[in-house]
């Protein structure tokens, strides 16, 4: 079940965006202090300030206070025309759209942050907007722009003098060059030299921060000596510090590497650290994974009473909070569990629960990636429109600087403008018809989604039925050794689960395929209205571009078998001309 475990590359991510996220706030207050803080201020200005501040540490702890405290921020800043502070709860509202994906909203919110930092002046907070705009970028894989937005901001703090701003746009130039790219050698070396910035500044939450990612790089590249005592002394400082929420994801990350190197008592101990620094700050988000990872760990080591209360109360609190992934894995986990426990009433239950989760969670995804789509056509199609607009601008200055020089040449710059004039229709006609090209595309990708959803779900629903027919054998098998009392509700359970693996599963199946391809049935009616189900079933898969090993795997038929059945399905559809594939042929239904 090592699926499940983090990676050091995932642990590093982790703590990166958790240390870097809160711009320009390098305060050690806690939520509480600051709280009482806010309550006994009057001030408008210091108000909004704190609500910002709160805000900030509400990151990986509950999203929507987060954003709760950033609107009043924002409300109470517009209102009184404090703009830094209106910036500020823009940059927060835009940490709260990343992390749920809406990276559309987030953009236009930095957008309208760097329109405000431009018009006051305000350098430093202009290059926080640039750092989030990388960050927007990062998240969809548009690593030369997030590098360009990084890179600008890195001079900008170099030239204002703020130093741990500098090293926090190193950190992410350093993720986008090198991290990302697998060259963790290099990032290592780069990871070292703002460790070293850190140290110079006195910086106790940028030295954590630089520890951390020194120590998950040494434990990527091998060096689990090293790492420990890179992660040991980055707790030290954040124990220090009060800083919970890192320590516990230090102490998890030790206990990581304890468990990969065997000692399984110490990555325990450790594992049980995290949980209660993790409990202290209330991160029920934070705390939830960690617990998870426990869980793996205690299943992975084969301590399976342990395993089932962590996993239970993971599933438990995931469901209760929405969040699919981690209910979705602990109740994979709780399914295996139970099914060597031979409990198979939990197991289906849980496997029932698995389902349901992965369906949400899968959802989800498909969501966060046409929201990623979107934002990468509007960026490409912006970067085609300043393109052209540059490109009129060069020609319309070369114009006036020849009208104005050579009056006697006229007759030369008009035959130019009319050049101009024909690249500008040909430029217009190219963007439309890219334009056209993207919508076709952006249509393509959606109906390859629909179309891997639909393959998803019928085979989630043949694996359920796999399950209940496996449950009814082994109740068939062993209903001699129940009582004669008891022997008449085991058949009767018998046929209960057989009957729950009708074709309704199917039915379910074709409603999705109509409502995405509405005359696929109607037209193969018109051709032969005389095929059978399984006929029908197998144009069916073909039509989602299923392979024939993949056929014969989702219906439990051979390889040959179902090339059988092509052929003869040729024959019905009356496909002559051995030229013309099967598949082809059904694809322009």
């Amino acid at each position: 079940m090592k699926i499940y475990q983090y990676t050091y590359l995932r642990n590093l991510l982790f703590l990166l965006t958790s240390a870097f996220t809160l711009a320009g706030n390098s305060q050690t207050n806690s939520l509480d202090s600051l709280k009482t803080v806010l309550s006994k201020t009057n001030e408008q200005t210091k108000q909004i300030d704190l609500l910002n501040e709160i805000s900030a540490k509400y990151y990986y702890i509950h999203y929507d206070s987060l954003m709760s405290y950033a609107e009043e921020a924002f409300r109470r800043s517009v209102a009184t025309g404090y703009t830094e502070g209106e910036i500020l709860a823009l940059h927060r509202k835009c940490d709260y759209y990343i992390n749920t994906g809406d990276f559309k909203t987030a953009s236009h919110l930095v957008e309208q942050a760097e329109r405000l930092a431009t018009k006051t002046n305000n350098k430093v907070l202009l290059a926080e907007s640039y750092l989030i705009r990388g960050d927007i970028y990062g998240s969809i894989s548009i690593f030369d722009q997030a590098y360009d937005y990084y890179n600008s901001a890195l001079q900008i703090f170099t030239n204002e003098n703020q130093k741990a701003r500098a090293l926090k746009a190193e950190n992410r130039i350093c993720l986008t060059l090198y991290v990302y790219n697998s060259r963790y050698d290099k990032a290592l070396e780069v990871f070292q030299k703002v460790l070293k910035g850190a140290e110079a500044i006195h910086d106790k939450e940028l030295i954590v921060t630089g520890l951390n990612n020194v120590a998950a790089m040494y434990g990527h590249l091998g060096d689990n000596t090293k790492a420990l005592e890179l992660f040991n002394r980055a707790l030290n400082i954040s124990l220090d510090i009060h800083e919970n929420f890192k320590a516990a994801t230090i102490l998890s990350s030790m206990a990581f590497i304890y468990a990969s190197m065997g000692n399984n008592d110490t990555a325990t101990a450790y594992y049980s650290r995290a949980l209660e620094y993790a409990g202290k700050d209330k991160n029920v988000l934070v705390r939830n994974l960690l617990q998870l990872r426990r869980g793996v760990f205690y299943f992975d080591t084969n301590n399976i009473e342990h395993a089932i209360t962590d996993l239970n109360e993971v599933f438990t609190v995931s469901e209760q909070s929405g969040w699919p992934e981690p209910a979705m894995q602990s109740a994979e986990l709780l399914a295996k569990i139970y099914e060597k426990q031979g409990n198979e009433q939990l197991s289906l239950h849980f496997m029932k629960k698995y389902i349901e989760n992965l369906k949400l969670f899968e959802s989800e995804g498909n969501t966060r990636k046409m929201a990623e789509l979107e934002v990468k056509y509007d960026f490409e199609k912006e970067a085609l429109r300043i393109e052209a607009k540059n490109r009129r601008k060069t020609i319309l200055l070369s114009s006036a600087l020849i009208t104005s020089v050579l009056i006697i040449i006229l007759v030369i710059i008009l035959l130019i403008h009319i050049r101009t004039r024909a690249t500008s229709a040909k430029l217009k006609h190219k963007n439309e018809m890219l334009e056209k090209e993207k919508i076709k595309q952006n249509l393509a990708n959606q109906l390859e989604l629909r179309n891997k959803e639909i393959t998803s779900n019928i085979i989630l629903l043949q694996k359920k039925n796999e399950i209940l027919t496996g449950i009814a054998d082994k109740l068939m098998k062993a209903k001699h050794q129940f009582t004669e009392q008891n022997r008449g509700f085991i058949e009767k359970c018998i046929v209960e689960l057989r009957e729950s693996t009708d074709d309704t599963d199917w039915k379910n199946f074709e409603l999705q395929f109509n409502q995405i391809y509405e005359s696929f049935y109607r037209k193969l009616d018109k051709i032969n209205p005389n095929l059978t189900v399984n006929d029908r079933r197998l144009c069916a898969y073909l039509r989602l571009n299923m392979t024939t090993k993949e056929i014969a795997a989702l219906t439990n038929l051979s390889v040959h078998s179902v090339e059988v059945a092509r052929h003869r399905l040729r024959k019905k559809l009356q496909i002559d001309d051995p030229s013309i594939l099967l598949v082809s042929f059904l694809e322009r239904l």
